[in-house]
């Protein structure tokens, strides 16, 4: 550091190393006979003064979607780039991420583009799964940055229900009058919530008669089930066959159960006084008696 050649010079050379990252304040104070002397700062960077350092910094080295129902796409989730450097920040690529990631947007638009110090864009992506499992991809983003390339993950899993039955057939057995009822247990054998939607009604003599599936709408977590319980009232004999539907979110979905009932007519006995019994008594003793004697022959 030299003082102004038309000045004494009281400071010389004064030789100062400065690291990166660190900073240099110079306090520099005149006095002679109550005038103000100006002083200048001279440096010498040996012909190679720096001109700032580039660097980018990322909101998050991870985009996390966590669960996601096959066959449908996310809301978009956001990166955000930042020029936290003192100098222009200019990414020359971004790498695209494979199916079932997608990029949706943002600010940053697509590569190159340039960030002044202190400026920021965002980054978007969608995940869509086509199968149930974990996804995985790495964006790659490629700069004058000091860290580059620079790198973020995106993560996701594919979730789907299921629906299973115990039984898809019921078979009822009653009298005119008379009750017989069975239940149907559906489970979500899925990882991913189960959204019971509709239950169809049955034509009488069935009925449903309650169950922990009921009130419909139902949600059933992966692991767990409810019951269905039916009724077969029969009014008269004869056979009777009906059936009804299982609506949800499944793939399987619509789901059937079918029913049948069978309800016979008793044959009425007349009933028979003392001389009706002995008749009896006498013709079972005769036919009895005939049967011996055709055995002896």
């Amino acid at each position: 550091m030299t003082a102004n050649d038309d000045f004494v010079d009281l400071c010389s050379q004064v030789s100062v190393t400065i690291a990166d990252g660190e900073t240099m304040s110079f306090v520099v104070t005149s006095w002679g006979n109550g005038e103000t002397f100006p002083w200048w700062l001279n440096f010498d960077c040996d012909g190679d003064c720096p001109q700032g350092q580039t660097d980018l910094a990322l909101s998050s080295n991870i985009i996390d979607f966590g669960n996601q129902l096959v066959g449908t796409s996310s809301a978009g989730q956001s990166v955000t780039v930042e020029n936290i450097g003192a100098v222009d920040l200019t990414v020359s690529a971004l790498s695209a991420p494979s199916a079932p990631f997608a990029a949706d947007g943002g600010t940053c638009g697509t590569a190159p583009f340039t960030l002044a110090p202190t400026e920021s864009c965002t980054l978007t992506y969608t995940f869509s799964p086509m199968a149930t499992g974990a996804a995985e991809d790495t964006v790659t983003l490629t700069s004058n940055a000091s860290s580059s390339p620079d790198t973020f993950d995106l993560a996701g899993n594919g979730v789907q229900p299921g629906l299973s039955l115990d039984t898809t057939a019921l078979s009822f057995n009653a009298l005119p009058g008379e009750l017989d009822t069975a239940t149907v247990t559906v489970s979500n054998d899925g990882n991913a919530d189960l959204e019971i939607d509709g239950i169809a009604s049955l034509a009488a003599p069935f009925s449903f008669d309650g169950g922990s599936c009921f009130p419909i709408p139902a949600t059933l977590l992966p692991g767990a089930e409810c019951t269905i319980n039916v009724t077969f009232a029969p009014g008269a004999a004869g056979t009777f066959n009906d059936a009804f539907d299982i609506t949800s979110d499944a793939t399987s979905s619509p789901d059937t159960v079918t029913v049948q009932g069978n309800s016979q007519q008793l044959i009425a006995v007349p009933a028979l006084g003392r001389f009706g019994l002995l008749l009896m008594a006498l013709a079972l003793m005769i036919a009895g008696g005939w049967i011996v004697s055709r055995r002896r022959a």
